[in-house]
């Protein structure tokens, strides 16, 4: 009948906008649940990537705090870590301006990338941050940070930052919108990684651990300040 025919032409008519409106509730509703991933691995940095600085100064203060240097005479740990930073500035530095490290020949065209230049730099950088880690080892500037202490140094220091033992580097702390994105990450099926040449590994879980389960490729520390390296500078993280 032609009610009939002018109704089907109307509902015809709204077809589109109901389609519409349909894919947009869709498209919300899939922005707000997660979508699960093939199986795969995401694997991140930690300092100066998660962190929003790098915490490597921060080690000799939480040696102090858990083992004051004492009044021995000696230099204190801070001191002796100090100097063994402005060691490694000054060989990096040098390092850097080195012109023989480049390689002869240009990169590959469709590249860009010198890599035997890169090789040759990350080889040169790693033998002298070894160096450096050898010296403070023995140096004793690391001693006496206990693992199972360590992340409730951290949380106070955090929590009253007035009160810890230095103003710059700040407290350690991740990136803003970092714990969001890595907890955002694992919870669409992804599995997580970090590989770090960080002395640490009770400094790199006690900032991350809340915010997802992860995989940790790093170096170690001992209480006696001794460094293990398993992750040994950038050419080490390369191979890895």
């Amino acid at each position: 009948t032609a009610p009939q025919r002018g109704m089907f032409i109307r509902l015809m008519s709204l077809a589109p906008a109901l389609a519409s409106r349909r894919a947009a509730g869709g498209a919300r509703a899939m922005l707000r649940q997660p979508r699960p991933l093939p199986p795969s691995w995401l694997v991140v940095d930690f300092d100066g990537t998660c962190s929003a600085h790098d915490t490597t100064p921060v080690l000799p203060h939480l040696a102090e705090a858990h083992a004051p240097s004492g009044s021995g005479g000696g230099p204190s740990k801070l001191a002796r870590f100090s100097e063994l930073e402005q060691d490694y500035l000054r060989g990096m530095e040098e390092i850097n301006s080195r012109p023989g490290l480049a390689s002869e020949a240009p990169p590959p065209p469709d590249t860009g990338l010198d890599l035997r230049g890169l090789a040759a730099f990350l080889a040169e950088a790693d033998a002298h941050s070894t160096a450096i880690t050898n010296k403070a080892s023995a140096s004793g500037c690391l001693a006496g940070i206990r693992a199972d202490d360590v992340a409730a140094t951290l949380a106070k220091w955090s929590r009253e930052p007035e009160h810890a033992p230095f103003k710059w580097p700040p407290p350690p702390q991740l990136r803003l919108g970092c714990a969001q994105t890595l907890a955002l990450v694992q919870a669409n099926g992804c599995k997580m990684g970090v590989l770090s040449v960080n002395w640490c590994p009770p400094m790199i879980r006690a900032l991350l651990t809340p915010s997802c389960d992860f995989t940790l490729w790093s170096n170690s520390l001992d209480e006696d300040g001794q460094v293990s390296l398993s992750v040994a500078g950038g050419g080490g993280e390369r191979a890895a």
